[in-house]
């Protein structure tokens, strides 16, 4: 009971979540953190990879005086655990892991030891390594909401989103204003396109943080989806009010504009955001679709290549780029952007049937 306390008070000083603290689209998770674009057309707000409790500098203070039995700690055990927090907090994760491994087998049975394990996993992106660590603490601890939401973090960037709804869920019913746990939920259920109630559960979160521009940003997002522009203008322009120049806002609406059939418009509101921030990866991508589609093709390699050199692992430059390279017939280049579509993300729509006409169109050559 008394491990039990104090691994609650480690994990309220860890500093729960931030999926993404979205910004431009994560998150999947993620992903870790991926800024990626709407999957057949556009680049569309993504998370990036949800934040899991994470130990912090303040963790150390909380150390437990006695260890998962009751007993005075072992000074081998004391040690190896304030050495792999020291390490931790240098960004050294390889390091302290050895450390914090070193502690665990001196008491075996230490939740809050392996939470800094997984913490050290996740550091080191190993999120597998990670979801086994956390599955460990929820068999020990089933009533502790961090250690779920941990390891619905864990499943969400192996993206197993399923996985990844019922932990948050459970975090959830142990803790119901579980901001962080909450908010990363809402990206999973986006991700399997519940719409409705990722919607519900991003208002959750904007009831506690209404001025969150990136939840707004969501919102704004789920209501495009489902082809409602007034809805979706109506939660723009209230990120808008609180950013007037957040570059992710105003590439949604140019986004927006362009659906509605004014490409003129959108095209030089593309082109305004790049005044704005001439680094921002989703109107480079936006503007080379565009070229793409008024077969503009020295434009359109242009604006694709500078996307690229902004966010390599986004598979929507990937597949464009596969699409123009096919429209010219070359067909080797082509078949190379569509694997590497599928490489970033194996689920991208279209991406298998064009890496197939591709591949036959090369073939008949």
């Amino acid at each position: 009971m008394h491990q039990r306390w104090i691994l609650a008070v480690v994990l309220s000083i860890l500093g729960q979540a931030s999926v993404n603290a979205v910004g431009t689209e994560a998150s999947k998770p993620a992903a870790p953190a991926k800024p990626a674009a709407a999957k057949t057309a556009a680049a569309a707000a993504k998370p990036a990879a949800p934040a899991a409790a994470k130990p912090a500098a303040a963790a150390p203070a909380a150390k437990p005086a006695t260890n998962s039995a009751g007993e005075p700690l072992d000074p081998a055990f004391e040690a190896a655990q304030n050495k792999g927090i020291e390490l931790y907090n240098k960004n050294k994760g390889e390091e302290a892991l050895v450390e914090f491994q070193k502690a665990l087998e001196l008491d075996k049975n230490n939740t809050m030891i392996r939470t800094w394990i997984g913490a050290c996993y996740q550091k080191m992106n190993k999120f597998q390594e990670a979801a086994q660590i956390y599955e460990e603490v929820v068999q020990l601890d089933p009533d502790m909401p961090e250690g779920h939401n941990n390891l619905a973090f864990s499943y969400q960037n192996l993206q197993e989103y399923e996985k990844a709804e019922a932990e948050y869920k459970k975090a959830l019913e142990l803790k119901p204003d579980f901001t962080a746990a909450q908010l990363n939920l809402a990206y999973v259920l986006k991700e399997l396109k519940k719409f409705d109630e990722a919607k519900v559960a991003f208002e959750k979160v904007l009831k506690t943080d209404p001025g969150n521009s990136d939840v707004i940003l969501q919102l704004g997002n789920i209501e495009m989806d489902a082809g409602n522009a007034e809805g979706a203008m109506k939660y723009f322009n209230m990120a808008l009010a609180k950013d007037k120049k957040n570059p992710a806002v105003l590439c949604k609406m140019a986004l927006l504009t362009k659906q509605q059939g004014d490409r003129s418009k959108a095209r030089e509101d593309f082109e305004k955001v790049l005044d704005l921030d001439n680094t921002f990866y989703d109107a480079y991508l936006n503007i080379g679709i565009m070229d793409y589609e008024d077969k503009n093709f020295s434009s359109c390699l242009a604006n694709l290549g500078k996307a690229l050199e902004r966010n390599p692992y986004d598979a929507a430059v990937h597949f464009w780029l596969g699409r123009y390279y096919f429209s010219l017939d070359s067909m080797k280049n082509s078949i190379k952007q569509f694997e590497d579509t599928l490489k970033c993300d194996a689920n991208f729509p279209e991406a298998e049937e064009w890496l197939e006409k591709a591949k036959k169109r090369q073939s008949s050559f």
